[in-house]
């Protein structure tokens, strides 16, 4: 009764874990990863057939000079941790994932460097008193003699101190904080913008915008990270044709914008394509040496383009964006009796720049 209940005692303070180990072949192998585990923490044993117990499933793989380790924690919720070790060697990355591993299931486990010493061979028993040495069974090898004890005062012999040199150890790699992954979340800005706006007037035409925009935070370099932007923009100019015309034209436009992903380039600088469009109206007014008159028309166009981005202090973010657009009602505007001043393009410009205040 007495050891079942130690036994019993024992397998409540370990948790019980299963494996699954993919490795080439010159790597260390599933036992060599168990026996690091086991030697970082006590608390882990080896699952049973149908107990429940959380899966530990490690990858390794070789790309060019570099083995890439994967270890996916999974449990009984299927929630998935996944982490992720980069290194010189097969050994080097299988005993970071193994500390991984001893950490996941232990926070106080031994964090240092496991040495590589082979264990010292213990001597074979020596034959009990009054045993025959050729019965079966029995040591052939006789106890070693009696140590040689030196006389008083003598001085003991030398014996180098140990040194770093006797020992291969393997360095301790650095090991990812074993933390909750941080859910992606909404972030708010706001923001305004300086412009030039070509396409609706025979030149470009100084403009501005207001903007609200909603992004989807990411922290990945390359990421499924999409924007949602609302602009209302104005652009205001004049031109002097042949004399005598003169024309001006305005625009009023209100732009919904996404761009659903972003590369990042360093900390704080990314890039993104963005898709938009704008509905509004262009007004447009001319005068002649004999009539002049005034025109206003509706405005609609898809876009394309690109934003750049840069989070220079604080919660504030500098943007520049280039976008083309393809207007959907392309008019021409003439002063009588025949004189054209302007006909849309089938492509107009924008580009424009500005900064944006972050708020949540």
């Amino acid at each position: 009764m007495i050891a079942l209940a130690t036994m019993s005692a024992f397998a409540a303070d370990t948790e019980p874990i299963r494996l699954r180990f993919e490795a080439p072949p010159d790597c260390p192998g599933e036992a060599a990863f168990l026996d690091q585990v086991r030697a970082r923490t006590a608390k882990v044993r080896v699952a049973a057939t149908a107990e429940k117990a959380r899966t530990f499933a490690v990858r390794l793989t070789q790309e060019g000079g570099k083995v890439h380790g994967r270890l996916a924690i999974e449990d009984s919720a299927s929630q998935t941790e996944i982490r992720e070790v980069t290194g010189e060697r097969c050994a080097e990355v299988v005993s970071a994932l193994a500390l991984i591993t001893a950490l996941a299931v232990d926070p106080h486990a031994s964090t240092a460097p496991p040495a590589r010493l082979p264990a010292a061979p213990l001597p074979p028993p020596a034959p009990a008193i009054g045993s025959d040495p050729s019965a079966p069974g029995a040591s052939s090898t006789l106890p070693p003699p009696p140590r040689a004890r030196l006389p008083p005062n003598h001085p003991a012999p030398y014996s180098r101190p140990p040194s770093w040199a006797d020992l291969d150890v393997w360095p301790l790699p650095v090991i990812p904080q074993l933390l909750p992954e941080i859910p992606s979340k909404w972030r708010f800005t706001a923001g305004v913008e300086v412009a030039a706006v070509g396409g609706f007037s025979p030149a470009l035409v100084p403009g501005s915008a207001l903007f609200v925009e909603a992004t989807l935070t990411d922290a990945r370099a390359f990421a499924f990270a999409p924007s949602i932007r609302f602009a209302a923009i104005e652009a205001v100019g004049g031109y002097v044709g042949p004399a005598p015309i003169v024309a001006r034209f305005q625009l009023h436009t209100a732009r919904a914008e996404v761009c659903p992903m972003r590369l990042v380039i360093t900390e704080g600088v990314a890039i993104a394509p963005c898709a938009w469009f704008e509905v509004g109206s262009l007004f447009a007014e001319g005068w002649g040496s004999a009539a002049s008159g005034s025109s206003d028309r509706p405005w609609a166009a898809p876009g394309f383009g690109g934003r750049f981005r840069w989070m220079v202090a604080g919660e504030i973010e500098l943007q520049i964006e280039g976008s083309a657009a393809l207007p959907l009602v392309r008019d021409t505007f003439l002063v009588r009796p025949v004189t054209v001043v302007h006909a849309v393009p089938g492509l107009s410009g924008f580009l424009a720049g500005g900064v944006g205040v972050h708020f949540y």
